[in-house]
């Protein structure tokens, strides 16, 4: 059985210190493995080696009092407000039969991410190595980062996002990018997502959900960690 999370918290420094939180309980053994469906306020977050004066606009970011963050896993710099939903899976590598190929594991979880988005009356399509298009722009991101024996694979879902301020806050994008509100005449809130995405991976591994909560000893640590870390010029810059 794993835990359906649908966080209502929308800070990004500590959106950020929860994953992280969850992956450490989950690398020693602690708590379930994970599905979390959860979004930001406006802010830009970046890749774990990402040099911020390359991809980021940061005197705009200032201006607009915009936040500034780094996460664990790799890629680039992406743009986030409440139009944006991220999800995140966490979870012991034994519990889905990955392969330790980063390649086959965006293909894996790709697929997943599409059926989901299918059962919404949304088609879209895989590019390698990490991104769905639809209508041949890009809607989602995906990244990934291996803790020992844990993985965190975690993507984003451009549902109605102000691309006018992604375009000025994020600076020589690979991609064009599209809302899926631009593409569709309806699109989907985060609870739609959420179980849409809890669809998926149940019929792509035969994985039940119960709907959860995280544990104080999870959101202890992501205090700590929001403190120490994601708070940080230090990390973030």
């Amino acid at each position: 059985m794993w835990r359906l999370l649908t966080d209502q918290t929308t800070e990004p420094a500590f959106n950020l210190a929860v994953e992280e939180a969850i992956l450490r309980h989950r690398k020693d053994g602690l708590g379930q493995d994970t599905l979390r469906v959860w979004r930001n306020d406006r802010s830009v977050i970046v890749g774990c080696h990402t040099d911020t004066n390359e991809e980021v606009d940061l005197e705009t970011c200032r201006k607009m009092g915009m936040n500034v963050l780094r996460r664990t896993s790799g890629g680039g710099a992406v743009y986030q407000d409440l139009g944006n939903i991220n999800y995140s899976i966490i979870a012991k590598d034994g519990s889905l039969g990955l392969a330790h190929d980063i390649l086959a594991v965006y293909r894996t979880f790709s697929d997943t991410v599409l059926r989901a988005l299918n059962s919404l009356n949304i088609q879209a399509d895989f590019c390698p190595p990490n991104i769905i298009l639809l209508n041949g722009k890009k809607i989602s991101g995906l990244a990934q980062h291996r803790f020992y024996d844990t993985i965190l694979f975690h993507g984003t879902l451009l549902v109605n996002t102000n691309l006018q301020t992604l375009s000025r806050v994020l600076l020589r994008p690979k991609h064009k990018v599209t809302n899926i509100s631009i593409e569709l005449s309806s699109y989907p809130d985060v609870r739609d997502v959420s179980n849409a995405l809890a669809t998926g991976f149940h019929e792509s591994f035969g994985i039940q959900f119960v709907q959860g909560r995280l544990e104080s000893s999870e959101i202890a640590l992501a205090e700590e960690l929001r403190q120490v870390k994601y708070s940080t010029d230090r990390w973030n810059l």
